[in-house]
């Protein structure tokens, strides 16, 4: 009797382990999929920024482009794994029409992460 539930019990221990061991690899293989991404070249958004482009940065990281007293507005949300500072030159484009921009900055680049809940 005794060593039937010996044997329960080492039974229950491999399979919690098991399970441990598989949630272990999930989240090595999540955390190797949300660190790479598609990064921007600050080289080529230099040089396709209009001339005399300026932009601000917020403290939650979004970046702001174009006139405060702006009537139109336009938010960007940047694609899956793309660096949401690839948008600068779309985003000097639109500015230079007065439209206001924000281009969010998403958490680990992946929009549905999080949503937009403030706007300047």
């Amino acid at each position: 009797m005794q060593q039937g539930r010996v044997k329960g019990n080492q039974k229950r221990r491999i399979a919690l382990a098991a399970v441990l061991l598989t949630l272990a690899i999930l989240l090595g293989v999540c955390a190797v999929y949300v660190s790479d991404y598609y990064r921007a070249d600050a080289a080529a958004i230099g040089a396709f920024l209009p001339e005399g482009s300026t932009w601000a940065e917020e403290p939650n990281g979004d970046l702001v482009i174009g006139p405060k007293d702006a009537t139109r507005g336009f938010i960007f949300y940047p694609g899956g794994k793309v660096e949401h500072t690839a948008y600068l030159p779309l985003a000097s484009l639109l500015a230079e029409q007065g439209i206001l921009c924000v281009i969010a900055e998403m958490p680990f680049r992946l929009a549905v992460l999080d949503r937009v809940t403030e706007v300047i």
